[in-house]
């Protein structure tokens, strides 16, 4: 594969990437009802979910916090609300397992 090609191939994942996170955050915002409602279910600042709406995704934190909520946890992923996370939980659990 030349260089032109992989960078292309590159930029056109990046750019699924980034599309899929921010559809990603706008669902979620749809079902719960806004920046406002998701902010007051996590306890957090306003300003910090309206941040993730304006980037376009969630903050790996605010995934993980959102995947361990009892209430949005079963339907939404940190994997699938950062789809660059995918594949990072596996390999700190497999390198943790080698470790110890």
């Amino acid at each position: 594969m030349t260089k032109a090609k992989l960078k292309n191939q590159l930029e056109k994942e990046r750019s699924n990437i980034i599309e899929h996170n921010k559809k990603a955050i706008d669902g979620l915002l749809d079902t719960v009802g806004g920046v406002v409602e998701l902010a007051t279910i996590l306890n957090i600042g306003y300003t910090t979910v309206k941040s993730w709406k304006d980037r376009g995704r969630i903050s790996k934190d605010g995934a993980k916090q959102v995947s361990e909520h009892l209430m949005l946890g079963p339907y939404y992923s940190a994997e699938e609300l950062r789809l660059d996370l995918v594949g990072k939980q596996e390999h700190k659990e497999q390198s943790s397992y080698i470790k110890g």
